[in-house]
């Protein structure tokens, strides 16, 4: 968790207000080598939204979280494509 921590505040330096408006942070970790590891991939976004009512009837219409994750997961098939 440290490294995605880290990964995030070296991304945003020069941001500070997106320091403290981030809800959740998803990130990918990769063993390069024997205890060296590597962040490949790295979400911030918002942890979820209220379901509407309609939503709510049908629980398993609609996922409402995972921005982080969705944004880390869609970083890790990139840098995946890439190698």
């Amino acid at each position: 968790a440290a490294l995605v921590v880290d990964a995030f505040n070296t991304c945003t330096t020069d941001d500070q207000q997106c320091k403290f408006r981030k809800g959740v942070l998803a990130g990918i970790v990769m063993e390069i080598a024997p205890g060296q590891m590597e962040v490949v991939s790295l979400g911030s976004g918002t942890s979820h939204r209220s379901p509407s009512r309609a939503d709510r009837a049908r629980p398993s219409a609609r996922i409402f979280d995972c921005h982080a994750e969705i944004l880390a997961r869609r970083g890790l098939l990139i840098f995946l494509m890439q190698e």
